[in-house]
């Protein structure tokens, strides 16, 4: 209980309740306030002065962090050890049951390697040419680097032989999800998707359907579709231009539903990008950055509770005093029970609050 007022002549007290999920939604009650999702905290990652994160991952064990060059462990996100270094520059990083996979590229020749105990990281057989990393269902994917050749690779463990995986085209296929009974790849150049592809066992894959008349459709809109995750049996295909967000659904990868949602921003203001969709307790984040009229650029964090039918912008998280916002710093899970972390400019951004929450008036309540 926070404070007391009264309302039509009765005690009310200043209480919290979960509106997202279960019965408890359907009380009757007057949001007064919506709590910002992320505070910011000085100091965080004191060895930033190594380079700013572009991608993370949480192994059960260690939180593996990468800059530009660089591949960090890190137990807390304070105490971090370099574990690999390339003169190049990192592509991908995913883990699975504990194995972390990184990609890179030095000069022309683009590697790989894997870790199963956090400290050692060699390279698994097969792969040859590996950019992008995703993991989906039963496989780790590596995006194939040649113009031309119509496959990627795949592994189960990581550190297994990685082996070659039939695709329709010799586009770049960049990331790769899997909804419990379909797998779906999404090959990109520019801000937008360009091309899809489906399978059932994830061994090979076929042209979509449906995709290239999604594509044509929001053709108008570039970067309209530029993120791509999957949340229970959807595959949901999302971006915003403007102050609309489009969001594109399947469940097979063939047939897609779209959408258009017009994004409550000030006036003036207007989304730049979405990037870092990831996916936690059923919930999709995104990291939108806006910018308006005055060309003041903010950090917000845009939130679907509902595989896509419907999002929600939170208050901006962090406005710069000069410049704009990095785009570049992701949005990756903590550790269970721990929230999201987001990186920008050198400062660590924490969900310090029940993300699921807001404050009401419950009346007659003593």
């Amino acid at each position: 209980m926070l404070s007391f007022n009264t309302l039509y002549g009765q005690p009310a007290a200043l209480m919290r309740r979960r509106i997202w999920s279960g019965e408890e939604r359907k009380l009757p009650a007057a949001s007064v306030r919506v709590e910002n999702m992320f505070k910011a905290h000085q100091g965080f990652l004191p060895n930033f002065s190594l380079g700013v994160p572009t991608r993370a991952v949480w192994n059960g064990r260690v939180y593996a962090v990468a800059t530009a060059t660089t591949l960090y462990t890190t137990p807390d996100l304070r105490t971090i050890t370099s574990r690999f270094v390339t003169t190049g520059t990192i592509q991908g990083l995913a883990q699975h049951n504990g194995t972390i996979v990184v990609s890179y590229v030095d000069g022309s020749q683009y590697g790989l390697r894997a870790s199963t105990n956090d400290v050692s990281f060699t390279a698994p057989a097969g792969a040859q040419a590996v950019a992008a990393i995703s993991r989906a269902g039963g496989f780790f994917f590596g995006q194939q680097t040649s113009t031309g050749l119509s496959y990627c690779y795949r592994s189960v463990a990581g550190t297994d032989t990685w082996l070659n995986t039939p695709m329709p085209s010799g586009d770049p296929w960049h990331k790769f999800l899997f909804n419990g009974s379909a797998y779906l790849a999404l090959s990109g150049a520019g801000p937008s998707w360009i091309n899809a592809a489906v399978s059932d066992s994830g061994a090979s894959f076929i042209s979509s359907t449906g995709f290239n008349a999604l594509r044509n459709t929001v053709s108008a809109a570039s970067a309209a579709l530029n993120q791509g995750i999957a949340v229970g049996t959807k595959f949901v295909l999302f971006g915003a231009v403007g102050k609309r967000m489009w969001t594109a659904t399947s469940e097979d990868g063939h047939n897609f539903d779209l959408k258009v949602q017009l994004l409550p921003l000030l006036d003036g203001e207007d989304v730049q990008s979405i990037t870092s969709a990831i996916v936690l307790d059923g919930v999709i984040y995104a990291r939108a950055v806006t910018l308006d009229n005055a060309n003041a650029s903010r950090l917000r964090l845009v939130a679907s509770y509902d595989a896509g039918a419907n999002w929600r912008l939170f208050p901006p998280a962090f406005v710069p005093r000069t410049g704009v916002v990095d785009v570049t710093t992701p949005i990756f899970a903590l550790e269970p029970g721990k929230g999201l972390f987001l990186g920008t400019q050198g400062m660590g951004l924490l969900s310090d609050v029940d993300n699921d929450r807001e404050f009401y008036y419950e009346q007659g309540a003593a």
